[in-house]
């Protein structure tokens, strides 16, 4: 079988021909058999549960954080019932956490705050419940630490309270340590605030945090904390003190704030698909009472929400977990479908009234089938790629929208194509597109009143069928093409119009020098919560100490040998010079403190048996003697032996970041640490529990770079399979390109930092910007002229006019978030409005132009390029009639 160039549309047109015959023989058939899918399908949705585990789903798959966090898990295990360590915690566990603040803004390091201070860790601490019939306080629920309840070393200053009121005494900040016991208390995670003079002393601070760590060991205890959470949030939120603001906030939290913004977001949405509602049935409107279609806005909406409907149910039905940014899914499907029905619509009013029913929904269903086709083709394709990406709530959202495309697309042909096939018998008919009444035509109706004459007239006059006042054409296609075409035409306005292509492109370009990868915690609370308030105020007094950092050296080494010991200071003294990592006095460093303890006059009796030069000698001492002295302890934690104590296989030290006021220098200081350890002369890691959401920031660049690229090159095939022209299947490609470089660019310039939620946006952009890049191109192709600028004036004609319906109910929808209840639909509502503006602005402006002046030069140049003699829809038909096994296509463009 020989196959030219664009055989796709030859083939989708043949098929949607016959789909055209059949829908018109059994349009119930299409209407009823999606019905039942649906009632089949859509119970599937009682099994909605939104699933938001941050960690789980807005971390990277393999990130190597992950990775780095069960190496240190396996090497370090921390018991939450016998050796809790703050310090040492290995994820975020569970907790309540309370920040205080003086109501007059001054220090909480004054008796009258510190008194409700303490009186608020007593009421907490006595916190009951009743689980199983039992009743639960906080001792049974903590975490312990040689069999006590871990508690805030910070309230031990509350003897000194009144010494700093009176300005007596200071202590140190942000370690307070003891020379002699190697003890230490640190401060920079419990007191905000704090300035100190030139030598590191302080008296006051304006905040002071409280946390109790929660045991999660097993599931019953997990369920136990979860009820003490529970309790503590309420307490919280219902005491009021006279002299200090309580703030409130628990690993529940995130979750429950999560949840209450989906909430709110589905008010919001709801509001958006009844905005597009209306805006659908009055873009359908004509003046012609018989050729208006109100009701089919109406079908194009229900056919979306059914077929939502069913792919949601059946992807809940199969397992799949569910995310709350599917939420937004009705919403995505509503323009794709509707963007398909006036692209059905638009065919329609195209074809000539004389013919017979049956021929003009041939004809519509050839030209519109194969546009809708390469729309849907390549939205799914979209999805597709979206779903290879390492994100979770990524690949979830994207298979749900996968899934959604194939159903909206062929509810579209059945369901759809039935109600558009009953409404085009009533055009026909010359019924009225409202109430189904037969109508009159506005030429026969002069003895009407001038009401009735407005809204009641319409259709054609069977003695005369081509009276210019039955046959007026929509308002919109005319203006299309003969205003805005006619302006796209002129040499002058094609010269500015790519002046202003290169100057958007330019301003895109140097938005996307400036992307800032950013994803704060904070910006997933509805704004003005409790949880929001309390992320506020600790960003506001504990960022400056807020990553305690790991450095696990994951191989065995002679510490003994003086050239391994130089190594390892080497590498430490890089780890400080990093501006976001705090001096040596933060850290701890067992290998540091074992070398001070030698030479302890204290130690020298104790170890002087040993020769420190020999490697079991100094492991012995090490072992028997640094780590059983008290305050050296801890530091047994961190070292790892083997089975007879003949080697260190592993070991950890700690050191403290310092001053990282935002997601964007918390991921720098990470990228250095880590080209810090992989140039270490030995397997090192640098880890930190919020490490894993750092990840993100670290892969979304080059994980959306690669998924828009692979997306672009996909589409571009699928329009060359389906437009039978290499310069219109270019320029969709490239604008695509344009588009997406335009969204990231100027979304950047208006403040949104590249993270995983952008890069959902930018997967849609891929989508929705080739949707009208695709109808215009193809429009253009398909278009009758004796020149470029008469085929890109007949391509306005044919398909502008839903290209700005689809852009402008999807804007019109969106505008319900430009007051949104969480930075996460700020993001979705200036992301969805620069897509389909710059979309929108493409299809009827740059693309045309640049479409119509580049095929002119070329076709000048190589008739290769050439499309002058453009496919007919009939041609088409009849071509794919045969249905020989031997058959030769090759269509006339």
């Amino acid at each position: 079988m020989k196959v030219s160039l664009g055989v796709g549309k030859v083939l989708i047109s043949a098929l949607f021909s016959r789909l055209a015959s059949l829908t018109l023989r059994h349009p119930w058939a299409l209407i009823v058999i999606p019905l039942l899918l649906t009632a089949v399908l859509a119970p599937g949705l009682r099994h909605m549960t939104i699933r938001d585990d941050i960690q789980e789903i807005y971390t990277p798959h393999g990130g190597r954080s992950r990775i780095e966090k069960e190496l240190v898990s396996r090497h370090f295990p921390l018991n939450l019932s016998l050796n809790f360590d703050q310090s040492r915690a290995l994820d975020f566990g569970m907790f309540g956490r309370a920040i205080l603040t003086s109501r007059d803004g001054g220090s909480v390091l004054r008796s009258s705050e510190f008194q409700e201070i303490v009186e608020l860790d007593r009421l907490i601490r006595n916190i009951s419940f009743i689980q199983d019939g039992q009743t639960w306080r906080y001792q049974d629920v903590c975490v312990r630490n040689h069999g006590e309840c871990f508690r805030n070393e910070v309230l031990d200053l509350q003897k000194r309270v009144s010494s700093f009121e009176s300005k007596r005494s200071k202590f140190s900040y942000p370690i307070q340590f003891n020379n002699m016991t190697y003890d230490f208390i640190f401060y920079g995670t419990s007191l905000g605030g704090v300035m100190t003079d030139e030598d590191g002393k302080a008296d006051s601070a304006e905040s002071l945090a409280l946390i109790y760590h929660l045991d999660s060991s097993s599931s019953f205890k997990s369920k136990l904390a979860l009820r003490w959470e529970e309790r503590f949030l309420e307490l919280l939120e219902n005491i009021h003190f006279e002299h200090t603001n309580v703030y409130r906030f628990s690993s529940l939290s995130l979750s429950k704030e999560l949840e209450n913004s989906t909430l709110l977001a589905l008010s919001y949405f709801t509001v958006a698909v009844t905005i597009m509602f209306i805006f659908s049935v009055v873009t359908c409107l004509m003046a012609d009472c018989v050729r208006s279609k109100p009701w089919l806005g109406i079908c194009g909406n229900v056919s979306s929400l059914l077929a939502v409907s069913a792919s949601l149910g059946l992807c809940l039905v199969c397992g799949v977990k569910f995310v709350s940014i599917n939420l937004a899914i009705p919403f995505i499907m509503l323009g794709i479908g509707m963007d398909d029905a006036f692209v059905m619509l638009a065919a329609w009013r195209r074809t000539d009234p004389g013919l017979s029913l049956e021929a003009r929904l041939r004809e519509t269903y050839c030209h519109a089938g194969v546009s809708i086709t390469i729309t849907s083709l390549t939205n799914l394709t979209s999805f597709l790629v979206g779903m290879a990406t390492p994100f979770s709530a990524t690949n979830i959202f994207c298979t749900y929208t996968a899934v959604a495309v194939v159903f909206t697309y062929l509810y579209q042909i059945t369901f759809f194509g039935g109600c558009f096939v009953l409404l085009a018998r009533a055009e026909v008919a010359n019924r009225n597109a409202l109430t189904f009444r037969p109508s009159l035509p506005k030429s026969l109706s002069h003895h009407k009143g001038r009401l009735y004459r407005l809204l009641c007239t319409g259709g054609r006059n069977p003695r005369q069928p081509n009276h210019p006042e039955d046959n007026a054409e929509h308002f919109g296609m005319v203006f299309l093409r003969d205003k805005m075409g006619s302006f796209l035409s002129r040499p002058s306005v094609k010269a500015g119009g790519i002046l202003i292509f290169v100057l958007y492109l330019s301003g895109g370009f140097y938005g996307c020098t400036r992307v800032k990868e950013g994803l704060e915690i904070h910006n997933l609370f509805t704004y003005h919560s409790y949880a929001s308030e309390f992320s506020n105020i600790e960003y506001k007094y504990f960022v400056k100490y807020f990553y305690r950092i790991q450095v696990v050296v994951d191989q065995p080494l002679d510490y003994h040998r003086p050239e391994v010991q130089r190594n390892i200071d080497n590498l430490f003294l890089k780890i400080y010079s990093s501006p976001w990592i705090a001096d040596s006095s933060l850290s701890e460093n067992w290998l540091h403190y074992f070398r001070v303890f030698l030479n302890d006059k204290r130690a020298f009796f104790m170890c002087r048996q040993y020769n420190l030069t020999v490697k079991q000698d100094f492991l012995d001492c090490l072992r028997l003697k640094f780590l059983t002295f008290p305050p050296a302890k801890r530091f047994s934690r961190d070292i790892v032996f083997n089975e007879n104590f003949t080697d260190i296989v592993a070991s950890r030290f700690f050191v403290q970041s310092y001053d990282t006021i935002d997601s964007v220098r918390a991921k720098e200081m990470m990228t250095k640490l880590k080209r810090i350890t992989d140039e270490a002369p030995f397997k090192t890691i640098a880890y930190n529990f919020f490490f894993v959401f750092l990840d993100t920031l670290d892969v979304v660049w080059d994980v959306t770079i690669q998924a828009v690229c692979i997306s672009a090159v996909i589409m571009m095939l699928i329009t060359f399979f389906f437009i039978p022209n290499f310069v219109c299947s270019l320029w969709v490609a490239f604008s695509i390109v344009s588009i997406e470089i335009g969204v990231l660019g100027y979304l950047t310039l208006w403040e949104v930092n590249l993270n995983p939620t952008l890069m959902v946006g930018l997967i849609m952009c891929i989508g929705f910007s080739v949707d009208n890049s695709a109808h215009i191109a193809y429009a253009f192709v398909s278009a009758k002229g004796k020149d470029s600028d008469e085929r890109m004036r007949n391509a306005l004609h044919y398909v502008g006019m839903p290209i700005l319906q689809a852009c402008i109910s999807s804007v019109v929808g969106i505008l319900v978030l430009a007051d949104p209840p969480s930075y996460t639909y700020l993001v979705l509502f200036k992301t969805v409005l620069m897509i389909m503006s710059l979309s929108g602005i493409h299809g009827v402006f740059f693309l045309p132009i640049l479409l119509s002046t580049f095929d002119k030069l070329l076709s000048r140049k190589d008739p290769l390029f050439s499309n002058k003699d453009s496919n007919k829809p009939a041609e088409t038909v009849k071509m794919l009639s045969a249905e020989k096994e031997n058959i030769t296509i090759v269509p006339s463009a």
